[in-house]
């Protein structure tokens, strides 16, 4: 009847209607078979004792779980139902299906504890605290952490089957906690092997590495960041397989070599001038000053921006309150540019400071060309005033026209990378678009040629032209052989 129940709850994807599901409480009875025992052969069992739990599962419900243990009175020997054991664990409540269920809503659907809780209350007519959620959903990985390593034979052969396998290493960690290192196969998505470590330590990513080989034996090449602990490790485990460079970790690598000190200067001499908190306060007062005065509804600001011609219909006190209005809001917006790919592939504070001078020249051709008066003139006069360092600074300048030459050679080797799209979109943390045997041996060849490009940048007059060149230089010559060009041929 259970597997007949079974069934019918995996056929249904809707709240189970309300007959089908259990009475809670109702008394479930398991006891052994009357067998003879497997010691002695003394077919006369006697009950010893019986056990109650209470568990909760899908399949069985909640009810009350009578197990009634025997005993052989010749040697002593204690028999037990150990079919249920297949349903829920020993010493536990809680039966594998909703552990699964648990898990599946948190790491697939990223549910929070009381999501969950209703979910399978709504679903499945079972209550299960709150504070139980996050036990069950440890327990789900433990699991599955099990099954996976007591089957390391099968996905061995599956990765034999696919000609072998390409080890991805990386470790990541939030502030305060111990890394989590993984190992991915490139060819199939399995998650090879994972474990947490204090640090990314030679002697523990060895271990690792270690486990790795004996479960599924070497892989056709591995691929890594650039951190010398795993190379050293790699080298000691892996040391006559192919070696490969991760291009997003290489790039990430240049970018911060090239720029991110000039990148913290920049931010630095922002903070220092006050330019964003100038601005803050100058949209502060004007929203006190405005408390009286009809807002401008979203819709019209929009159609406004969709139609230009619209604003000949207002009078130039209007206009100028749409202006000032469009000013704030855009250098507020700046982060619209970025594309979330995080630093060195986003500069923030470049972004911030380039819409700075925008506005800055904007609004100091509009005060010289127009004969404003009053108010409006003043606030605009306001914001060139607290706007005036990104012209008129020559650090900040110096800095900002610095870090625009050293992001304009870095976004060349993320064009021959192919990490840069035309339409603008991001690709970092995407899966890029698939490569040819044709498409490697052209990055291969570009990066050749803009390594010689670079040689004849190094004479230039310019300090940072040469710095940037040597940088990315030295890069090219110490990865370029485990960037690209790498063929491995599977056996038949």
């Amino acid at each position: 009847m259970l597997r007949l129940r079974a069934d019918l709850i995996r056929q249904v994807h809707t709240p189970l209607p309300g007959y089908c599901c259990l009475p809670q409480g109702y008394v479930l009875n398991v006891t052994t078979d009357d067998q003879p025992c497997d010691h002695c052969d003394n077919r006369k069992l006697r009950r010893q004792r019986t056990v109650k739990r209470y568990p909760v599962g899908i399949l069985l419900g909640q009810p009350v779980l009578r197990h009634q243990i025997k005993k052989c009175p010749v040697c002593k020997t204690e028999f037990r139902y150990e079919k249920i054991n297949a349903l829920v664990a020993r010493h536990s409540n809680y039966a594998y299906d909703i552990i699964v269920e648990v898990g599946l809503q948190r790491f697939q659907r990223h549910r929070q504890n009381n999501e969950i809780q209703k979910d399978i209350q709504n679903s499945y007519g079972l209550v299960v605290p709150e504070s139980s959620i996050n036990d069950l959903a440890n327990c789900f990985l433990d699991y599955l952490a099990a099954v996976h390593y007591a089957n390391a034979a099968v996905i061995r052969q599956l990765f034999s089957d696919n000609g072998g396998y390409v080890a991805h290493f990386d470790g990541t960690c939030e502030v305060g906690t111990d890394v989590l290192f993984t190992a991915i196969d490139e060819i199939s998505g399995i998650v090879v092997l994972t474990c947490r470590m204090p640090t990314e330590n030679v002697n523990d990513i060895t271990q690792f590495f270690e486990k790795c080989k004996k479960l599924y034996d070497d892989p056709l090449a591995t691929m890594r960041d650039l951190s010398k602990n795993i190379a050293l490790a790699r080298d000691e485990v892996f040391a006559d397989v192919a070696d490969l460079i991760c291009q997003y970790h290489f790039l990430e690598n240049v970018g911060k070599a090239l720029f991110k000190e000039t990148h913290q200067q920049l931010t630095s001499r922002l903070r220092k001038l006050k330019i964003r908190p100038g601005l803050k306060s100058l949209r502060n007062g004007l929203v006190r000053r405005s408390k009286n005065v009809p807002p401008i509804p979203e819709k019209e600001f929009n159609a406004i921006l969709n139609n230009p011609d619209k604003t000949q219909q207002f009078d130039h006190v209007m206009l100028l309150k749409y202006l000032t209005y469009v000013i704030f809001r855009w250098l507020d917006d700046y982060c619209c540019e970025l594309k979330g790919e995080y630093f060195p592939f986003d500069q923030p504070s470049l972004v911030f400071y380039n819409r700075c001078v925008k506005v800055y020249d904007l609004l100091t051709e509009l005060l010289a060309a127009a004969s404003l008066i009053g108010r409006e003139k003043q606030t605009l006069s306001s914001i060139v005033r607290v706007l005036e360092p990104v012209r008129k600074d020559e650090n900040l300048v110096d800095i900002a026209q610095d870090l625009e030459k050293q992001v304009n050679i870095f976004e060349e080797l993320r064009d021959i990378l192919r990490f840069k799209r035309a339409d603008g979109k991001p690709i970092l943390r995407q899966r890029p678009p698939g490569s040819t045997i044709k498409d490697a041996s052209q990055i291969e060849q570009r990066l050749n040629e803009f390594r010689q490009q670079l040689q004849t940048r190094t004479t230039a007059k310019d300090a940072v032209i040469v710095k940037s060149s040597k940088i990315i230089i030295d890069y090219l010559t110490k990865y370029s052989d485990k960037l690209v060009g790498h063929l491995i041929t599977l056996s038949a």
